[in-house]
């Protein structure tokens, strides 16, 4: 469906974490939304967040508050696709949304920085569109 609507052409990725506001967690520029299915997109866009205690202790506690039983974010980053609209009057759009687990990396380990996570619909949390 995303794939064959002309409406969307550019795509940028947002998400929440630990607080910050938007434009410290967008990617700073759109991209060619893909010409053909399970053609990859990326962006080279990375953010480190400091979470010493000594430092960055009010960051720290919110990290481990997002991590308790209980949390609405269930321990996982929500990341949101979004249509860029071609002109300044357009509004942007949610396209699909991604969640990456805290909890699972935390328990395993493992650097997920080239994993590859499933793209859900927006409206249809079950039909993966990338």
């Amino acid at each position: 469906a995303v794939l064959g609507d002309g409406n969307v052409r550019m795509l940028f990725v947002e998400y929440r974490f630990l607080g910050r506001p938007p434009e410290e967690t967008e990617t700073p520029f759109s991209l060619p939304k893909p010409s053909r299915p399970n053609q990859p997109i990326k962006y080279n866009f990375r953010r480190v967040f400091h979470v010493d205690p000594e430092n960055n202790g009010l960051t720290r506690d919110y990290l481990i508050s997002m991590l308790l039983p209980g949390d609405p974010s269930q321990g996982r980053i929500k990341f949101t696709v979004v249509n860029e609209p071609e002109d300044e009057e357009g509004e942007c759009a949610d396209i699909g949304h991604a969640y990456v687990d805290l909890k699972q990396i935390l328990e395993k380990g493992e650097d997920v920085v080239e994993q590859e996570v499933d793209v859900v619909d927006v409206s249809d949390e079950k039909e993966v569109i990338g």
